[in-house]
């Protein structure tokens, strides 16, 4: 089981007998025990079992049914868990599932690893769709659910504790699902990519033509971009490029024109792209990546750190931030 799934803040990775404590303790908080009753580990004993169960007879990327710990980075511990897997009273439909302890919740943490963890699954399992059942009593988890994707089907009668209950149902498609792609490795992009990046953020077409087309004939790490898709349209953007209209040239790689259509933000897209601009500039061999940008308290939700007041080439200082390749 070499899963390793990491994010800013988290790494979603198999359970191990260690995390037995924590599953149980996290299982038997009282919001979590409440609309996960079936999932409530007693004991560590039982914890163990579970871990067990769920590491060799259940887990089987071929259908999927993998269910992970999420574990905390600043701490490294065991938060809650989050996986996909086949739901009986749906016709084995493949559900996503995931649960956070008490204390760790409202924060943000199984909105980063669900929209993780959804990417892992359309790319690395054969679900063609997924599906999502939240109780009628629990706003937070629908507030995630719709956050990463997942889009109002209807309502699902199904049995909870031996009584008939109404769940909402919510499904995400895989071919609704945002994907990333390289300029590079797609150059029948290069046109649309082009006078995309020249739309969003008015400058000179000629810029962006020779920095794109330079990106796909050279073998040197630098530059690359990317676009955001939602079937073949266009939603959103960014570029990695060795200077960013900076004075400084010795900080490189810049992330740069990140953008998301203004009809798809609230869902995450942006995160994902840095995210994707953290590995791809760690494939590459930095260490760390750089932006600048007017804004203030927007990067600093996904790990970015202010670096300083640093002057650009059109005459007036901007924010620099900073953070590590690769999450």
């Amino acid at each position: 089981m070499d899963i390793k799934i990491e994010t800013s803040r988290l790494i979603l990775r198999p359970f191990i007998k260690s995390d037995a404590t924590a599953a149980s303790y996290n299982s038997k908080q009282p919001t979590v025990a409440h609309f996960m009753s079936g999932m409530v580990l007693a004991t560590e004993e039982s914890a163990l079992g579970w871990i067990r169960w769920i590491n060799n007879e259940k887990f089987d990327v071929s259908v999927p049914c993998v269910v992970l710990a999420v574990e905390l980075k600043s701490n490294k511990k065991c938060i809650g868990l989050i996986g996909v897997a086949p739901k009986r009273e749906l016709d084995n439909e493949i559900e996503i599932l995931f649960s956070i302890a008490d204390e760790y919740q409202n924060q943000g943490y199984i909105t980063e690893a669900g929209k993780a963890l959804i990417d892992w699954a359309f790319e690395n399992t054969p679900a063609k769709y997924l599906v999502a059942i939240v109780k009628l009593d629990n706003p937070a988890s629908i507030r995630v659910i719709e956050k990463i994707g997942f889009v109002y089907d209807g309502e699902r009668r199904i049995d909870y504790d031996g009584t008939m209950t109404d769940f909402h149902y919510y499904r995400l498609e895989k071919a609704e699902h945002p994907r990333i792609i390289s300029v590079r490795e797609h150059p029948e992009y290069l046109n649309r990519a082009v006078d995309y990046f020249s739309s969003k953020w008015g400058i000179d077409r000629k810029i962006y033509e020779d920095s794109i087309s330079d990106g796909i004939a050279t073998e040197k790490p630098l530059p690359r971009w990317y676009l955001m898709l939602k079937g073949d349209e266009i939603i959103g953007s960014y570029g990695l490029i060795e200077n960013d209209f900076m004075v400084r040239k010795d900080l490189m790689p810049w992330l740069c024109a990140l953008y998301i259509e203004e009809s798809e933000r609230g869902k995450m897209l942006g995160s994902r792209l840095l995210a994707h601009g953290q590995q791809e500039a760690c494939k590459y061999g930095f260490q760390k990546v750089y932006l600048c940008t007017d804004h203030v308290g927007y990067y600093e939700k996904y790990g970015w750190r202010f670096f300083g007041m640093e002057a650009s080439e059109w005459g007036s200082d901007t924010r620099v931030y900073e953070i590590e390749s690769g999450v």
